[in-house]
């Protein structure tokens, strides 16, 4: 089987498309394939070429295809929300949208809370149980 995770990603010299060749498109489509075969419900296609994708999706009988940077032509899309919400500014995957900035609101949040407690601002009477 032909994958490209997080977890294999050092392994295979960092985040690759995989399939783009023939010969690994094929791979890629009889796995889906046997996975399917062996009760799988649901397959996520991580960093496929979209061809591949409609390829599986359309010979899918029982299984739902699902796409992480892989094309429109699945049942459903997934993105990490770490990706979506810029929570890592210093690392944004090449097909990432970014829908919001929750990266920056989180910072200046933590920001303010440190300086809260630094100076003792922090926590109120209102933020503690007493007897």
């Amino acid at each position: 089987m032909v994958v490209d995770t997080p977890q294999s990603a050092s392994a295979l010299g960092g985040y690759t498309v995989l399939g783009r060749g023939a010969l690994q498109a094929k791979v890629i489509i009889n796995d889906a394939k046997t996975l399917e075969q062996a009760g799988a419900f649901c397959i996520l296609l991580e960093m496929a070429p979209d061809r591949v994708c409609k390829i599986v999706t359309e010979r899918a009988e029982d299984c739902i295809i699902m796409s992480l940077r892989s094309g429109p032509h699945v049942h459903g899309q997934l993105l990490i929300y770490h990706d979506m919400f810029g929570l890592y500014p210093r690392f944004k995957p090449r097909m990432a949208k970014v829908f919001g900035n929750a990266g920056e609101v989180i910072l200046r949040g933590l920001k303010q809370y440190a300086a809260e407690v630094s100076s003792g601002e922090f926590p109120q009477r209102e933020y503690w149980f007493i007897m």
